[in-house]
C-alpha cells in the first residue's frame, strides 16, 4: 500500500513571511535563550 507523503509547504506558504520575520528578529537581537519571543 502506497502512503502519500505529507507535503506541508501549501499550509507554510501562507505564514512564510511571517515566519521569516520572526526568525530574522531572533537571529538579529542574539538573544537566543529566554528572548522576549518568549512570551
Amino acid at each position: 500500500m502506497k502512503v502519500p507523503l505529507l507535503d506541508l509547504r501549501p499550509p507554510l506558504e501562507e505564514l512564510r513571511d511571517e515566519i521569516i520575520e520572526a526568525v530574522t528578529q531572533v537571529i538579529d537581537s542574539t538573544r537566543y535563550i529566554m528572548g522576549p519571543e518568549i512570551d
